[in-house]
């Protein structure tokens, strides 16, 4: 993945390594999801349970717990959020990330936990811990697109996100062709087992 990033230098594009410092919205967008679904289907929840991801139903006990003032504070948490990528992109026209911090894995396997792991790198993480760099986005409303860029030495494959600016998904959208046009991972597919 770094090496695709550092690839934009041959596109005539300026790469700098960036650490980004941001507030984690895990906790934030767990409470919006849950409220929003229940939300969303709250006159045809039975229907819906049964067409829903199984290990997802025991969440939606948890949504009513949040309260109005949750719901409100979410937002407020948006908001700043949205400020610390503000000043981010005040001088950057897109972040490239991974798009996860794990290869593909066994959704409800046993080992890596019902929702995907729960350590990575050593380090223990909680249900969306697999996607801290599309999560912040999500959260934020910011474009974001995933391109393939590689795969794994087993043959999975490796996703690059390019984010940008609020409203600026003509600049995301541009990169990314930009990126597909110089390789040809778009084209290729993993083996097959």
């Amino acid at each position: 993945m770094r090496k695709a990033a550092f690839s934009f230098a041959d596109l005539g594009c300026t790469v700098e390594e960036v650490e980004v410092s941001i507030t984690s919205p895990e906790a934030d967008w767990v409470a919006l999801v849950l409220s929003e679904t229940v939300a969303s289907f709250e006159e045809r929840l039975e229907e819906w349970k049964p067409l829903a991801y199984p290990l997802y139903l025991p969440f939606l006990d948890v949504a009513g717990l949040f309260s109005n003032r949750d719901v409100c504070r979410v937002q407020f948490h948006r908001y700043r959020l949205w400020d610390e990528m503000r000043e981010m992109f005040s001088r950057y026209d897109v972040l490239v990330t991974p798009t996860t911090a794990v290869p593909a894995f066994e959704i409800g396997e046993p080992g890596p936990g019902p929702m995907g792991p729960t350590v990575i790198s050593g380090v223990e993480v909680g249900p969306t811990g697999w996607v801290p760099f599309t999560l912040p986005f999500n959260f934020t409303g910011q474009p974001a697109a995933s391109v393939p860029c590689g795969f794994t030495a087993s043959g999975l494959p490796i996703g690059m996100q390019i984010a940008g600016n609020l409203w600026d998904e003509a600049t995301v959208l541009r990169v990314g062709h930009a990126y597909e046009q110089s390789t040809e991972w778009h084209l290729r597919r993993p083996p097959l087992n």
